[in-house]
């Protein structure tokens, strides 16, 4: 497993221990209220993601992790955000919330390429991942005014002009991936990227508010974009060579 491989499925266990410390975010998403077996499936998300993730970390058991976050992932797509979806196509955070997940998901099907699964999934996680970038550079346009607290006050030249500047820079990343210029510097940039969000827009947040679970969402989240970002740069880097 590569080492940004190793870094998702340490990622995962974050999110996996948050699961079951705050059960309603499993994913970081809310599993809606009527859902079968509801509680059951929370759990055995939260315990597949640490069983899956340490799995990722041990060299015979790497692709058999990775493959089962996978699958894990790909039923939260299909099982709950996509029918959330088709239920509200013209509210752009149903957009974004399903591309959190799916962007999650090409990250640990790339990884399972790597670590010896379907050849082929290697350029479907990466073209998943680029549309998924595309979204989330839009987001930060749509939702400027909720997204400017999460940048420090004391960065110039303001908090909107980071909000914006983030976002393009995300959706530019989707367009290397997607064209396959400069792919690989774009996910190392990218990977940058989300590591200054974990530390200077999510963790002041959790110093100031420990006990919430949002909070600790989505840190977990961004830690696991951060993950699939690496993945997808060592992915580049294996094709390269």
């Amino acid at each position: 497993m590569s080492n940004g491989g190793r870094f998702f499925g340490l990622s995962a266990i974050a999110l996996g221990v948050m699961g079951l410390l705050y059960p309603q975010l499993a994913v970081g998403q809310r599993l809606p209220a009527g859902f079968p077996l509801h509680d059951i499936v929370l759990y055995a998300t939260a315990a597949l993601l640490i069983l899956g993730g340490a799995a990722m970390n041990l060299p015979r058991a790497a692709s058999l992790g990775a493959m089962a976050l996978t699958g894990l992932l790909a039923f939260w797509v299909a099982a709950v955000n996509a029918p959330q979806l088709l239920a509200r196509p013209a509210v752009f955070v149903s957009w974004e919330s399903f591309c959190e997940l799916v962007g999650m998901m090409a990250g640990a099907a790339a990884a399972w390429a790597m670590a010896g699964g379907p050849g082929g999934l290697a350029r479907v996680s990466r073209l998943a991942f680029g549309l998924c970038l595309l979204v989330f550079g839009a987001a930060h346009f749509v939702y400027a005014k909720f997204s400017a607290p999460f940048v420090p006050a004391w960065l110039p030249p303001s908090q909107l002009f980071w909000v914006y500047a983030t976002g393009v820079a995300q959706a530019a990343a989707g367009l290397a991936l997607l064209s396959g210029v400069r792919a690989r510097l774009a996910m190392v940039l990218l990977g940058a990227m989300y590591a200054l969000f974990a530390l200077l827009a999510h963790g002041p947040h959790i110093l100031a508010d420990p006990r919430a679970g949002e909070n600790w969402s989505e840190l977990c989240v961004t830690l696991v974009l951060l993950g699939t970002a690496w993945i997808m740069a060592d992915s580049l880097g294996r094709a390269d060579a």
